[in-house]
């Protein structure tokens, strides 16, 4: 098997133009902020565009990243990370939207045992009956998760490479903090922490670092997929990112078509 150094999936397709060469710049940092109140804020910093949403919809989805010489589109695509979003342009218009219109969410905020944030932690919520999956998402950079619920209660559970897996039962609406504990691992009687891989949104998708990491162990691509947060790997190997659709996956820079390439 090839060294891996990092894995990257693009979650779809960007188109380039002069336009966008030309286009003006955003810079500005949201920490805690709601995605309503954020794409106001956009709004104000650009002419090129107007965006378009219904601010209600939104509200509860909160954003904390910082955006840095980012066009419109690119600084929204930044703000709605992994949330259950879409964004549509048409010529000067921008229109975003909530593809999942449940009116109640399951909110919540992953931290670790020294009360940090834990960012990009896959949450699922499982039904309380036979455990099968309802809905999931993933943190933000604050550790904060928004997931569209329309079961009165789930079980919540939350995973993270380099952390040992949470569960528990909880009414839908806002939880609080959830806890993780790192995971560690005994080497000749050594016990050291895990060290946790790093995933990052890119230009129309995100990169995880493999090299140096607990992921550079694990022995298959496949499995290695399984760890990257949102992502599913069916039985026949099939791969998508939840809400996004099927990816292109890049490793180490290289177009990946099959597993056999590895």
């Amino acid at each position: 098997m090839k060294r891996l150094r990092y894995i990257m999936l693009l979650a779809g397709l960007m188109s380039l133009s002069l336009q966008t060469i030309y286009a003006q710049r955003i810079t500005r940092s949201f920490r805690n902020t709601s995605m309503s109140e954020a794409l106001t804020i956009l709004a104000k910093s650009t002419k090129d565009y107007r965006i378009n949403f219904m601010y209600d919809e939104l509200e509860d989805f909160t954003v904390t990243t910082s955006i840095v010489k980012r066009t419109a589109p690119d600084a929204i695509r930044q703000i709605m990370g992994f949330y259950p979003m879409k964004m549509t342009i048409d010529g000067e218009n921008i229109f975003v939207e909530c593809t999942q219109k449940t009116p109640t969410k399951m909110i919540g905020r992953i931290i670790d045992n020294k009360k940090r944030p834990v960012d990009f932690a896959n949450v699922a919520l499982l039904n309380v009956r036979d455990s099968s999956l309802i809905n999931g998402g993933v943190t933000n950079e604050n550790g904060q998760f928004v997931i569209p619920c329309e079961a009165r209660k789930a079980i919540v559970r939350v995973s993270c490479v380099g952390y040992i897996t949470a569960s528990n039962t909880f009414n839908t609406g806002k939880i609080g903090s959830i806890t993780l504990k790192e995971a560690t691992m005994n080497l000749q009687k050594v016990i050291v922490k895990a060290v946790r891989p790093r995933t990052k949104l890119t230009h129309g998708g995100f990169q995880t670092q493999v090299q140096g990491t607990l992921l550079s162990d694990v022995g298959m691509v496949s499995d290695l997929l399984k760890q990257i947060p949102r992502v599913r790997v069916n039985a026949d190997g099939g791969c998508s990112v939840f809400g996004k659709g099927t990816p292109e996956i890049y490793i180490n820079g290289f177009y990946l078509c099959t597993w056999k390439q590895v």
